[in-house]
């Protein structure tokens, strides 16, 4: 567990970037704007789940390799840019497809809102960044890293 004054700087940090939007939040207000609130909030659900399994890979040893390889960082952030690119083409392609003005038209399913969220959480550099530059500073060695970093 960590320390008392350990979990409150890390709050401090979590909260400065939090308020910033980036990646995750813009794609979810997008989907909210352009598909409503119900779509919103699957692809909030499977951006957490992406969001937790990045934790769980940056807590197994990810962190360190992150961060002596630029390449591999390199590699996860443009397959994240390219994704939000790609589901951007998409709906400029297909805008008047999926307006919430008309609910006889066919709307892309919950799997796939879920889907795409999970994949922008998973490869979010900002949350990377994060998770493999921010967040060892605040983890006590001497312990364990993956229990400490979960638990945050």
């Amino acid at each position: 567990m960590p320390t008392a004054g350990a979990a409150a700087t890390f709050a401090a940090f979590a909260f400065v970037l939090v308020i910033v939007p980036g990646p995750s939040v813009l794609f979810i207000i997008g989907r909210g704007v352009a598909l409503g609130p119900r779509a919103a909030l699957q692809t909030v659900v499977g951006n957490t789940i992406g969001a937790m399994v990045l934790v769980l890979v940056v807590s197994a040893g990810l962190g360190p390799l992150l961060d002596r390889s630029d390449l591999l960082f390199d590699l996860i952030r443009w397959f994240g840019a390219s994704y939000l690119v790609y589901l951007g083409v998409q709906a400029i392609r297909h805008r008047g497809a999926h307006s919430v003005s008309d609910p006889t038209e066919s709307v892309p399913s919950s799997r796939t809102h879920i889907r795409d969220g999970f994949v922008v959480g998973l490869t979010n550099p900002k949350l990377a960044v994060f998770l493999a530059a921010v967040l060892p500073q605040f983890v006590d060695t001497d312990r364990s890293t993956t229990l400490q970093i979960t638990a945050f």
